[in-house]
């Protein structure tokens, strides 16, 4: 399980959503009022199978009620999100970046572009994550970094990081700074023909590398965040977030 630390207040309304995900291990997550307040990833066995026939209760009967009211009940699969679609929602404006942000789960291709509009509001003393696509944890496998974009520690530098065989941890870094409060396109790719990773930034080519290894292959069930619940969120905001595949 996972269980949040905060002590609710009485008379108080909250947001509650519980999200549980079954990668390579399973994985569970507890929000309120929309920020993530706990995360639980085991290693031991699988996340129970669904059921055509399961019992819902408020409350249980084998338990005493909280003294509490509920509303606006919802269960939902996670969200299926498709490439050439914006992956924010196809009226989504801009999207504050916040730790643990679940979008939805995409399937992936070796060669790729991922585009998007990011503005910068300030500096995270740590890694700060912005885009992050990964079969199951934060660099455990080939599949983990497909790709990840963050913000360099204390700076508005971008660091992308795209998986290969020779290196998960593969990727190609611009030495451009962003302004603040400035508003860019941004896109990363990776080209399986020419073996290449690559940012441009406002149509501009910024960074290009050759990859380590071979680039990962595509995968039918990948994680997408923003940001990703490993590190803290990069101070800014997204929009129009487009995932295509070549």
């Amino acid at each position: 399980g996972c269980d949040p630390s905060d002590v609710l207040s009485a008379g108080r309304n909250y947001s509650v959503k519980l999200v549980t995900m079954q990668g390579r291990t399973p994985r569970m997550m507890a929000f309120l009022d929309g920020d993530m307040k706990c995360i639980v990833e085991s290693a031991r066995g699988n996340l129970a199978t669904a059921s055509k026939a399961a019992h819902v209760y408020a409350g249980h009967p084998n338990y005493q009620g909280a003294n509490a009211e509920i509303s606006r009940l919802t269960y939902n699969p996670l969200p299926a999100l498709q490439a050439d679609n914006n992956l924010l929602g196809p009226k989504a404006g801009e999207v504050r970046l916040k730790k643990g942000n679940f979008l939805g789960v995409i399937s992936t291709s070796t060669s790729y572009k991922l585009s998007f509009e990011l503005t910068l509001f300030g500096r995270v003393s740590s890694w700060g994550s912005v885009l992050h696509f990964s079969a199951d944890s934060n660099i455990a496998s080939e599949h983990d970094r497909i790709p990840g974009i963050w913000t360099f520690p204390g700076d508005t530098r971008l660091h992308f990081r795209s998986a290969t065989s020779g290196n998960y941890n593969d990727g190609c870094d611009p030495t451009m700074k962003l302004e603040l409060n400035k508003k860019y396109r941004i896109q990363v790719s990776a080209d399986a023909l020419s073996n290449t990773l690559s940012v441009k930034i406002n149509h501009k080519q910024v960074c290009s590398s050759k990859a380590s290894g071979l680039l990962a292959k595509g995968h039918s069930k990948v994680f997408v965040w923003a940001a990703d619940p490993w590190y803290e969120p990069a101070n800014g905001q997204i929009a129009q977030v487009y995932y295509r595949k070549f």
